[in-house]
This record gives structure tokens, sequence and C-alpha cells, in this order.
């Protein structure tokens, strides 16, 4: 949402419309992250939800410095 504001005030567009039909795009698109499944899993890793935290935690501390 921020990312069309930004861009609405880029351009000069002052359109309440034009803001409006884009949030309504934005709402009904739909999101396909994850429904992808590759046909064999070789190439994938597993993660236990313990290592996945571990690793947040370690991209946080490392943001953080």
């Amino acid at each position: 949402m921020e990312a069309i504001q930004n861009k609405v005030n880029q351009e000069g567009n002052d359109d309440p419309m034009y803001l409006e039909q884009q949030r309504e795009l934005l709402n009904n698109e739909e999101d396909w992250r994850g429904y992808n499944m590759a046909g064999d899993l070789k190439k994938s890793i597993m993660f236990t939800r313990t290592q996945l935290l571990q690793l947040i935690n370690r991209k946080r501390e490392l943001d953080e410095e």
C-alpha cells in the first residue's frame, strides 16, 4: 500500500479514484506464494522450528551490529 502511495506522490496524480482502484487491485490480487511444489525435493532444505528460530535470531543480531 505504501508503494502505491509513493508512486502516486511521485507522479503527482491526486485522483482519489486512481488510488482507490489501486487499493482494490491489491486487495483482490491472489497470493500464489507457497502454492508451487517442486517435483522432487533433492535441492530443498528442511528446518525444524527451533533451527528456524535460531536463524531468525542470528539474523537479528547481525542486523543490529
